[in-house]
C-alpha cells in the first residue's frame, strides 16, 4: 500500500552523513555558534552546582552567588537568540536551494521535451 516504515527514504536535501566527517557541508556552519553558547551555558550551570558544594567564602563562590542568576538568564537569552537566528538562516538557505533545484530541474525538463525549442521560435511569424 504505502512505503514500508523500515525502508529508507530518499531525501534530496540531505547532503551528507553524520558519521562521515568529510561530508561537513557549509550549511552546518550556522549551528556552531549555538554549540559554543550552549557549552558556555552548561559550564556555568556546572560551576554553580559545584560551587554549592565548596567553600562558601571562596572568591569564585562569592562571585557566583552574586551574579549566577543574571549570568544564567543572560546566557539563556543569548542561546535563544543564536538558536533562532541559526534556524532562520538555515531555513532561508534551504528554501533558496530548493527553488534553485526546482528551476534547474524545470529547465532540464523543458529542454528534454522540446529539444529544438530555440530553433522553432525563430520560425514563428
Amino acid at each position: 500500500m504505502g512505503q514500508d516504515i523500515m525502508e529508507p527514504r530518499h531525501n534530496p536535501d540531505f547532503t551528507g552523513t553524520d558519521s562521515d566527517p568529510s561530508a561537513n557541508p557549509p550549511e552546518r556552519l550556522v549551528f556552531y555558534p549555538v554549540a559554543v553558547v550552549a557549552g558556555l551555558f552548561v559550564l556555568t550551570i556546572l560551576m554553580t552546582v559545584a560551587g554549592s558544594f565548596g567553600d562558601p567564602n571562596a572568591p569564585l563562590n562569592r562571585w557566583l552567588n552574586r551574579n549566577a542568576t543574571s549570568l544564567i538568564l543572560g546566557e539563556t537569552g543569548l542561546l535563544a537568540c543564536v538558536a533562532i537566528g541559526s534556524m532562520t538562516i538555515d531555513r532561508i538557505k534551504t528554501i533558496r536551494r530548493r527553488k534553485r533545484n526546482q528551476l534547474t530541474s524545470a529547465s532540464a525538463t523543458t529542454e528534454d521535451r522540446f529539444p529544438n525549442a530555440q530553433e522553432d521560435s525563430s520560425h514563428v511569424g
